[in-house]
């Protein structure tokens, strides 16, 4: 025999029971004392028993709120093997439960242990399979099996236990003969082990259709309010009383999980109804604003990890990646969504928002995430993702102090003396990706830099110089580049077996010519296609693009890492080399073996370049690389070259006022000012050249095309070949010099130099106001400024010779002298991977 118990949703009914999950403690009001000394042969040590509970409502006797005999939806039956007793002294454990109705779901209530005599002596309450305690306060109806256990541990005879509950205070032998019948055995259905769940059927009876039985209750339970003259309204706030635990059950049921859904319809209900206003404005907008103020400050706590930053993090990577849509974006959808959705209510009427966004509308996406920065760091000083780079730009482009403080004031910044932290911060950051920069390939670039600390004329005692003076230097990492291709000692042997420049490496070969003649026809050709529109299309033509030479992949630029600036003159040869020591052996912490086996490319001005070469002249005996600044191969930069080219044409063509066609003559048309001076602004003296070339271009087009009009022109839709045809015509016969040359010695004869092919008779030149010579070297210019911007440094070294000349034409002689250098370690020292 071994002992079993049964845990179900009504009575828990074995030899031994463990307590229950769901035991709810009930406050100590009444005394229920478990009393079976009145019948005979109870044995006086379980005569009573006292428990603490709280009695449910008295129902009628034996009433269960179910119909009997009826079977309802299958409940889970689970068996355990609690420790064995004797089977003549059995002991019951189980619970009550209160009477249930449509309205009062049932209520468990454990009671403890209770002794009962052996069963051969309850034969006066006991009809063999329900068990009726009598108490003082109540009756409790029990059922009790046993079964015959096999060895392997199966009950042949599951129990389904009986449906009884807490009975009414009436005495047990008043009832004993409306004792229900004997409880369902489950003689057909298979032995469970004692760890397996079986589906048993319940005892009850078939439910009625909410909407049948919701009515009917409903009508009787108003009916019955209605005669204790209670409201709907008393009966709510009397139920749901904290104060009051009688109802307690039915609290529980109405702030239960599966009862949201209803109550947020009631809440719905009475905000939407027209005569719910008065109760929602008065009644439950406070509430309501207590509950979203409670929500955002939810929102807002959670939110500062994604905007917590401090003046450490601040690195080039999060100034180059600042973006504050990426930074605000997430933060207002996913974690504060209530605050979000206010502030778009806040920030846009209704009407504006169902109409359709123009390009010049305000942004009032990145309006409202400005917004929701400066209440997150009202909020919080560490939420400062957003205010670290607003703050950062305005000390980039210039902004006071006072400004950058008033920012602050706004919640827009950080304040000036954080930003100043940042700025270093960040400095330090830059000089740790330059030094993992110059580790490989890379090249060095260096220039002076002039800051100006004052406005004013006359500094006062003891302040800073009011032109601070000083050289900044950049490292350039070398995109894929083999570092074998960088090696001195190649480049050092082809130096010592080089030869000097011949005349015959200043002329362009039969490639360069062909290339820069199509570039340049490719470039007048774009003037029509800029200014004409029928001809729009036709700059997207394939065959109507500049050839690439060397150029660079689409799509890159060039990474660049500055140094610190420091207050030193790179304007002397002494200056040059205290700024090379400074950027290599201080800031980027390298060493001297390390920077004696591979080149370092270096493009600067003419100035820069002609002390480098000085101190490599002066130190040829010393002992290492380093010392001798062997490995800084030498370059001119293109943006100074540029720069003196367009200096040197306005300084050759510039003429006077009076003389038609010269460039002063020419300023004066357009109205620009301010390019007289001996070095104008590059980009206003760059632009006004442009225009001026663009002008005769187009004038050239007109006279060249065959037809009276561009309209007339384009309505021809000309094929590729005929437009290059007309742009070659215009190359010669508008943008080059006279091809007639006079010999030096008077022996020479003409056709001897025509024989030789060092000229070529030109087609006849039609007569204009500008001269030749203006068209040609402002077409170089523009080939120039093309190139660079395509990035492609084929283009350029094929016109290197004739810029030579040019700058030499000019009087700038030092520039002349620069791209002799780059020819001459072009085609003598440099590999040809290198150059």
């Amino acid at each position: 025999m071994i002992p079993f118990a049964f845990e179900t949703g009504t009575t828990n009914v074995g030899l031994e029971k463990p307590r229950r999950k769901y035991t709810k403690k009930i406050p100590p009001t009444w005394e229920h004392v478990l009393d079976l000394s009145n019948h005979p042969d109870t044995t006086t040590a379980a005569a009573t028993q006292t428990r603490s509970y709280v009695p449910p409502t008295p129902v009628s006797p034996f009433e269960t709120g179910v119909p009997q005999n009826s079977l309802s939806t299958p409940v889970r039956v689970r068996y355990r093997a609690p420790v064995t007793p004797s089977f003549y002294n059995p002991t019951i454990a189980g619970g009550y439960r209160t009477a249930h109705s449509d309205t009062q779901p049932p209520f468990d209530i454990p009671i403890d242990t209770a002794r009962i005599p052996e069963p051969a002596q309850l034969g006066q309450y006991c009809d063999g399979s329900n068990i009726g305690i009598g108490t003082s306060q109540g009756s409790l109806l029990f059922s009790l099996e046993t079964a015959q256990a096999s060895e392997e541990g199966h009950f042949p005879t599951p129990y389904a236990p009986s449906t009884y509950s807490l009975l009414s205070p009436l005495s047990l032998d008043e009832h004993a003969t409306n004792l229900p019948p004997n409880p369902l055995y489950l003689h057909d259905y298979p032995s469970p082990t004692l760890d397996e769940d079986v589906d048993v059927p319940r005892m009850r009876g078939p439910r009625i259709p909410q909407s049948q039985a919701l009515p009917n209750a409903l009508r009787e339970a108003l009916t019955a309010l209605k005669n204790a003259k209670i409201t709907p309204t008393d009966f709510l706030l009397c139920l749901l009383d904290e104060t009051d635990a009688t109802y307690a059950d039915y609290r529980t049921t109405f702030y239960a999980e599966n009862n949201t859904e209803k109550l947020g319809n009631l809440m719905t209900t009475i905000w939407t109804r027209h005569k719910g206003n008065r109760i929602r404005d008065s009644c439950l907008l406070p509430l309501a604003v207590d509950l979203v103020c409670d929500t955002i400050h939810r929102e807002m706590d959670n939110a500062k990890p994604y905007l917590r930053m401090s003046i450490k993090d601040v690195t080039p990577e999060f100034v180059e990646n600042w973006n504050i849509h990426e930074i605000m974006g997430p933060v207002s959808q996913d974690v504060t969504p209530t605050w979000s959705a206010i502030l778009d209510a806040a920030t846009e009427t209704k009407t504006a928002k169902g109409k359709t966004k123009l390009r010049n509308s305000r942004n009032r996406g990145t309006g409202r995430h400005m917004l929701s920065a400066q209440a997150h760091y009202l909020r919080s000083f560490s939420s400062c993702k957003v205010q670290v780079g607003i703050g950062m730009m305005a000390w980039a482009t210039g902004a006071s102090r006072s400004l950058i403080n008033v920012l602050h004031h706004s919640c827009l910044s950080m304040s000036s003396a954080s930003i100043i932290a940042a700025v270093e911060s960040l400095a330090e950051g830059s000089i740790q990706e330059a030094r993992i920069a110059a580790a490989g390939p890379h090249g060095h670039n260096y220039d002076n830099i002039n800051i100006s600390t004052s406005i004013h004329v006359e500094q006062a005692p003891g302040a800073m110089s009011k032109v601070q003076s000083g050289t900044l230097s950049v490292i350039y990492p070398l995109p894929d580049v083999n570092p074998e291709h960088l090696l001195l000692a190649p480049m050092m042997e082809q130096f010592k077996n080089s030869s000097p420049l011949k005349m015959s490496d200043l002329r362009p070969s039969n490639t360069a010519l062909e290339s820069y003649t199509f570039q340049s026809a490719i470039t007048i050709a774009g003037v029509l296609f800029k200014y004409v529109g029928g001809f729009s299309d036709y700059a997207s033509r394939p065959g109507l693009q500049h050839r690439p030479v060397r150029r660079q992949p689409t799509g890159r630029k060039a990474k660049y890492y500055p140094l610190r600036c420091v207050t030193i003159e790179e304007a002397s040869t002494q200056g040059n080399i205290h700024v090379q020591e400074d950027a290599y052996r201080v800031q980027l912490n390298r060493e001297v073996e390390d920077l004696c086996t591979y080149a370092i490319p270096t493009a600067n001005d003419g100035l820069t370049n002609s002390r480098i070469r000085a101190i490599q002249s002066s130190r040829l005996m010393d002992l290492t690389v380093w010392d001798r600044r062997s490995m800084y191969m030498i370059a001119i930069g293109l943006l100074h070259m540029l720069m003196n080219l367009i200096w040197a044409l306005k300084q050759k063509h510039k003429a006077t006022i009076n003389q038609s066609g010269s460039l002063t003559h020419l300023f004066a048309v357009l109205e620009k000012v301010r390019l007289g001076g001996e070095h104008p602004d590059f980009h206003a003296l760059l632009s006004a050249l442009t225009q001026i070339l663009d002008g005769f271009l187009l004038n050239a087009w007109r006279e060249e095309c065959g037809y009276d009009s561009f309209e007339k022109f384009a309505q021809a839709k000309p094929s590729d070949d005929e437009i290059l045809r007309i742009a070659r015509v215009i190359f010669l016969k508008y943008a080059t010099p006279d091809s007639s040359l006079q010999p030096i010695d008077k022996k020479t004869k003409i056709d001897e130099l025509r024989a030789k092919g060092c000229n070529a008779r030109a087609p006849p030149r039609k007569s204009t106001s500008i001269s030749i010579e203006d068209v040609s070297d402002e077409d170089s210019n523009t080939d120039v400024v093309q190139a660079t911007a395509d990035g492609d440094f084929g283009r350029i070294e094929h016109i290197l010779p004739d810029l030579a000349c040019l700058f030499r034409g000019a009087g700038c002689n030092n520039y002349s002298t620069e791209i002799l250098h780059l020819l001459f370690q072009i085609k003598e020292v440099w590999t040809p991977e290198f150059a």
